[in-house]
């Protein structure tokens, strides 16, 4: 598989497939639309895996806009979502957050 230029690479730092329901809720709550969509997609990640991420491919398979996109791309990284290790390389990881309920 080749990586162009638009792409990043996210390590999945999950170590099973399962996603701990409280953590789909607080994520919920925590993130904005977009960025909900987007954290589910990476959710469908293989756990302990990386990808090659295409904000386009994003885009058009949930129907936002690619300014969304980048914006829900941000929101991630600064809610810890994503961890950014190099330029172009990132960890999705589920912090711990306590539910606001």
């Amino acid at each position: 598989m080749s990586k162009y230029p638009n792409q990043f690479v996210i390590k999945n730092l999950k170590e099973t497939e399962w996603i701990d329901p409280m953590s789909v809720m607080i994520a919920s709550q925590t993130l904005n639309g977009v960025a909900f969509k987007l954290f589910l997609y990476l959710c469908m990640m293989e756990p302990q895996e990386s990808t090659y991420f295409s904000p386009a491919d994003f885009c058009a398979r949930m129907g936002v806009a690619k300014s969304s996109a980048h914006n829900a791309f941000t929101e991630l990284i600064v809610k810890k979502y994503l961890v950014q290790k190099k330029n172009d390389l990132y960890y999705f990881n589920i912090p711990k957050i306590e539910p606001n309920f």
